[in-house]
């Protein structure tokens, strides 16, 4: 599946949920995870100093390969969003920080907390498309 095409799925499942359920907090890790692929389809391939990177692994290696540090996939993705796409730096990093309280922290979401999610997904959606 292409990170558009899993992109994609994940919002619609995010959407059922919201219409669907109570489990706000999967309506936000949806969101959040949606909002992953729709980044990482605008980011890559992207080639950088005569280095082609085709996804998110290739980057990731890279980093460690140059800089002898781990850099993990999230943490990756934050920074390539920051530097490539600058514009929806605040919505996907506020998007990452809720879904990390939702999955590892506090898992009662908000409906309130759940619409958030969704427009900051529809922000980040246009932005790569």
């Amino acid at each position: 599946m292409s990170t558009k095409a899993h992109a994609q799925h994940n919002k619609s499942v995010c959407d059922h949920l919201f219409s669907n359920t109570t489990f706000y907090d999967w309506v936000v890790t949806t969101a959040f995870y949606a909002a992953l692929h729709f980044v990482q389809s605008k980011i890559f391939p992207f080639t950088e100093k005569s280095e082609t990177f085709n996804n998110i692994d290739e980057y990731v290696a890279y980093f460690y390969q140059k800089n002898g540090k781990e850099l993990s996939k999230h943490a990756a993705t934050n920074k390539l969003v920051k530097e490539r796409i600058p514009e929806i730096r605040k919505e996907y990093r506020k998007l990452f920080d809720t879904c990390m309280t939702a999955r590892y922290s506090y898992y009662k979401v908000q409906k309130i907390v759940a619409a958030d999610a969704k427009a900051e997904l529809s922000i980040i959606e246009s932005a790569c498309k």
